[in-house]
């Protein structure tokens, strides 16, 4: 996000003397980023951060700038008065901080931010400036009602330095105006391609033939396509109060909670086949695939129904293994068990016998 001041910055808060300059700049830099924080909506913590720094970078200045006034004005009433208005300055900002936590940040902005960058500014021009005239000129070898009165007539020059200032504020203002409205066309046109995407990934979601669900960490259901209600049997009202191990066998859930717990590790598993107990009392055989979501607060399941798959892959092996006619195991059977036993007695060492019987006239049994 691109930094918009709230106090713009510009020479013409120099005072002419360095080290009040520098700290006079530092305020403003705190001062705005309260200000951008306040704008962000960020946590209080971080808000009563950014406050205990300007408080205290507030108190070092202030006793800075007082040591500076001190030196040149000793027992004149302009230091006196000057150390009033910076006490009264800390008493309202500690205010501040003490009812900021039950307002909201829009009355935080208007009440303390405003409120400071309008104070600092003015506390600069006037002031702060003054004084520093005084010092100046005493620096330059004036005596004390010598460098006032010089400074008297210096400040008469003030209507055009805040003309200056304004017109400095205002460009300012104006350039960080357009960067907030490029800022803001580009953030629409983010939001805009994001809508898009997640009106697509709904699309996706509600018209996949898989049945795709959503689960917390616990298993529990968050919500679910249409394909993964009609495959439950489950409406989604009634599916939500449940959990996927719910809908396991119970020689399975244990399988099931270790399955979640891996997901949670590794992030995704696939290929996890299981029966699944649908509401209307005929289990299924279905695959899973697991994975987490990017909030890495959910995981997304695409499950599909695979018992009729699994019924033709039965019947296959049935018919590879057994003769059609008589359900008795054919060759291929023979064969492999036969191969089995064969590779178990050579690991074993121990002798293998195999009886053949022929039948005689089984072929006219075979072929009615």
């Amino acid at each position: 996000m691109q930094n918009i001041d709230i106090f713009p910055w510009n020479e013409h808060f120099n005072t002419g003397i360095k080290t009040i300059d520098e700290q006079h700049r530092n305020l403003v830099d705190i001062i705005n980023r309260l200000a951008k924080h306040v704008a962000l909506d960020s946590e209080s913590v971080e808000l009563n951060t950014i406050f205990d720094e300007l408080i205290e970078y507030t108190v070092y200045h202030f006793q800075a700038e007082e040591e500076i006034w001190h030196k040149y004005l000793p027992d004149d009433t302009l230091d006196a008065d000057h150390k009033i208005i910076h006490q009264q300055f800390v008493t309202k900002v500690l205010e501040f901080k003490a009812e900021q936590e039950n307002k909201e940040n829009s009355k935080l902005t208007k009440d303390i931010l405003l409120y400071l960058a309008k104070w600092l500014a003015s506390h600069i021009l006037e002031s702060d400036r003054y004084l520093a005239y005084v010092v100046l000129a005493v620096e330059d070898g004036l005596n004390l009602h010598q460098a006032k009165a010089m400074a008297d007539e210096r400040m008469k020059e003030l209507t055009q330095v805040l003309t200056e200032v304004i017109l400095s504020i205002y460009s300012a203002l104006s350039s960080n105006t357009m960067d907030l409205i490029h800022e803001m066309k580009a953030h629409d046109s983010v939001a805009l391609a994001l809508k898009k995407k997640k009106e697509e990934l709904e699309t996706i979601f509600n018209t996949s033939k898989d049945g795709i669900a959503i689960l917390d960490l616990d298993a529990n259901f968050l919500d679910a396509n249409r394909a993964y209600l009609e495959m439950t049997g489950y409406d989604l009202e009634e599916l939500l109060t449940k959990s996927c191990y719910e809908l396991s066998l119970p020689e399975d859930r244990t399988r099931a909670v270790e399955t979640i717990k891996s997901v949670v590790q590794k992030g995704f598993i696939t290929n996890f086949e299981k029966t699944f107990v649908v509401n209307n009392s005929k289990n299924i055989i279905i695959n899973m695939s697991f994975a987490m979501m990017p909030d890495k607060k959910r995981i997304i399941v695409s499950t599909k129904d695979v018992s009729e798959y699994k019924e033709q892959e039965r019947k296959l092996q049935y018919v590879a293994h057994y003769d059609i006619i008589t359900g008795l195991p054919n060759r291929v059977l023979l064969s492999d068990r036969l191969q089995q036993v064969m590779s178990h007695s050579r690991r074993n060492q121990f002798e293998l016998a195999v009886v053949y019987l022929d039948l005689d006239g089984f072929k006219i049994i075979n072929d009615l």
